[in-house]
């Protein structure tokens, strides 16, 4: 009985902070839209709070909406977080995290900015070194390969307890033989096919297609000359217009494709890579 009465004690005399601690469990949970609701209630039992605890909630919600894919709640709440923690280096921690939430919701350039905001900014190493690393994986998702090897390096080069340098010194070599690998030029392949059918496709490495295309406009242009040398010329227009320069055309157009599929495919091959390499990796953001 003592102990029911001082329950109810507390839940009256305290229950902001009840929200708090409930929202906290269901968060763990995986009870998601009902933490929020307490989060939300312990905000408005503290409205004008500006105090850590404020800031807390508002955290806690914002992972909360990230976990349902409400990545506009999400980023409000956690610019709510940042906005109202009054420790620097926990505010430089938060950053972080609405960085990578950026990211993850597709804002891959508010996210960039973001960290090499925090980066240039942060007085403190481990917030140097995080904000780097997580920019170098945003740069190398979006295919830019040199900018990201420069922010791994520099996150390796930064002295934190939280980053292993050997690790992020394989994600250096990653991105470096990225840079090194030898692209197809879209333009060059359709130009080549333009000269001669056929010849783009085995460019891009496609050499099926290549020698498909050839075959196929062989021997569209020899109706079409043979049209020319009978003096069929009602046939040589309809040839020539619908058939002839039908599969020239998509020659062209199919060897341009094919440069691009093949870089596409080598880099998501890299990226492949790299997001292996991550799993291994453990690093909060």
């Amino acid at each position: 009985m003592l102990i029911f009465i001082y329950s109810i004690f507390i839940v009256l005399l305290f229950p902001s902070q009840i929200s708090l601690w409930l929202g906290d469990q269901l968060l763990s949970s995986g009870h998601f839209d009902e933490a929020i609701t307490e989060y939300k209630r312990y905000i408005f039992l503290n409205y004008g709070d500006n105090s850590p605890a404020a800031s807390f909630a508002y955290f806690k919600m914002g992972l909360a909406y990230r976990q349902l894919e409400l990545w506009g709640e999400s980023l409000q709440a956690l610019r709510n977080s940042v906005q109202t923690e009054g420790d620097y280096f926990q505010r430089d921690k938060k950053r972080i995290t609405l960085a990578v939430t950026l990211l993850a919701s597709g804002n891959s350039s508010e996210a960039e900015f973001l960290l090499l905001r925090t980066e240039l900014y942060s007085p403190f190493p481990e917030i140097k070194a995080k904000a780097a690393f997580f920019r170098g994986i945003s740069l190398a998702l979006a295919k830019k390969w040199k900018e990201a090897q420069e922010a791994f390096q520099a996150c390796a080069q930064t002295t934190s307890s939280m980053i292993d340098v050997e690790e992020v010194n394989h994600l250096v070599t990653l991105v470096e033989k990225a840079q090194g690998h030898r692209y197809k030029s879209p333009k060059l392949a359709k130009t080549l096919s333009s000269v001669l059918p056929g010849m783009g496709q085995i460019y891009a490495g496609d050499f099926l297609k290549g020698l498909n295309a050839l075959a196929l406009n062989s021997l569209f242009g020899y109706i079409v000359v043979s049209d020319i040398l009978q003096k069929d010329y009602w046939d040589f227009l309809f040839n020539s217009s619908f058939l002839f320069w039908r599969f020239y055309s998509g020659n062209r157009i199919e060897a341009e494709a094919t440069a691009k599929g093949r870089n596409q495919k080598l880099d998501e091959q890299f990226i492949h890579k790299l997001l292996e390499k991550l799993k291994g990796m453990r690093i909060e953001d």
